[in-house]
C-alpha cells in the first residue's frame, strides 16, 4: 500500500509476485487499495517454478508418496508458505485440496 500512497515520481516501487498483487482483494477483506485501479504493471521480471520440499527424513520423494502421506494422516500434515495470499500459499492450499 505504500507505493499507492507515495508520490508518482518513480522513486517508490513495488516488486511482488503477480499472485500476491492480484489475489489480494480475494484473500484480504480490508485491503486499503485496489490493485486493478491503483497499480500499473510494468512487466514481468522472471518466471520461477514453485517446488514442494520436505525434511530429509520425511518418507516421500514423489507427489504420489506425498498425497499418500497426507491421506494417511488427515489433519496432521503441517504446511508453510512465503506468506498469506502469495502464489506459494495458494499453490500449497490447492495441492492439499487435491491430496
Amino acid at each position: 500500500a505504500a507505493v499507492v500512497r507515495s508520490p508518482a515520481d518513480g522513486y517508490t516501487l513495488l516488486l511482488g509476485s503477480s499472485g500476491t498483487v492480484t489475489s489480494g482483494p480475494a484473500v484480504f477483506r480490508n485491503l486499503s487499495y485496489d490493485p486493478l485501479r491503483d497499480l500499473v504493471a510494468v512487466g514481468p521480471i522472471q518466471s520461477v517454478p514453485i517446488v514442494l520440499t520436505v525434511a530429509p527424513k520425511t518418507p516421500v520423494s514423489t507427489f504420489q508418496e506425498f498425497f499418500s502421506l497426507v491421506k494417511a494422516k488427515p489433519g496432521q500434515v503441517s504446511i508453510a508458505s512465503a506468506g498469506n495470499g502469495s502464489s506459494n500459499h495458494l499453490a500449497i492450499e490447492l495441492l492439499m485440496r487435491q491430496a
